[in-house]
């Protein structure tokens, strides 16, 4: 028995082998990651990503009104009475683990099908993980002020980059490995 396979089927098995493929990734992945860093900078003040920060503001201050009596939130900075804001500024919208994610799966070897299913799939957890951020950076900045800082700057920040290289991870064997998920032997 004979089995067609397209140019873009086979393209991730072709390229899947050897240092080459690896050092194309890595040279790849940097490229994909040096232009959405370039394009952050030069509009990262712009209407989008202030709509974005207040998006994400909006979702928490949602979700934090339940416990918290006279939240108010304005723009991207939410406020308790006896508490200071918490503002939702540049870099605290998961941009860099987005960059590094969307720079992994455009760089690796797959369908533009593959990648965007791993793009949707990741963005929506990252942005979910970043409510989830929010939130709980309220309520330290509320019952453990003193530990915000960590919390903020090194706990969050790892738990980002290990969540971008998992995710990545796990979306790129399957994408590698396409056998037991399209049911093909």
């Amino acid at each position: 028995m004979t089995t067609k396979t397209t140019t873009e089927e086979a393209a991730p098995q072709a390229s899947s082998g050897g240092g080459g493929s690896a050092l194309r990734f890595v040279a790849s992945f940097l490229a994909v990651l040096l232009v959405l860093y370039t394009a952050y900078a030069l509009t990262k003040r712009s209407a989008a990503f202030e709509v974005h920060r207040e998006f994400l503001a909006w979702i928490a201050s949602a979700l934090l009104a339940l416990p918290f009596d006279g939240l108010v939130r304005s723009g991207a900075l939410i406020t308790c009475p006896g508490q200071a804001g918490l503002e939702i500024g540049e870099g605290c919208d998961a941009i860099y683990a987005i960059m590094c994610f969307v720079s992994g799966v455009i760089a690796f070897p797959s369908t533009w099908k593959e990648k965007a299913r791993g793009l949707l799939f990741g963005l929506v957890v990252i942005e979910v993980l970043n409510v989830v951020r929010i939130v709980s950076l309220f309520a330290v900045q509320r019952y453990a002020a003193d530990a915000f800082h960590v919390v903020h700057t090194t706990v969050w920040e790892a738990v980002f980059v290990l969540a971008a290289v998992l995710m990545w991870s796990v979306w790129a064997a399957r994408v590698a490995d396409p056998a037991p998920a399209r049911g093909t032997s």
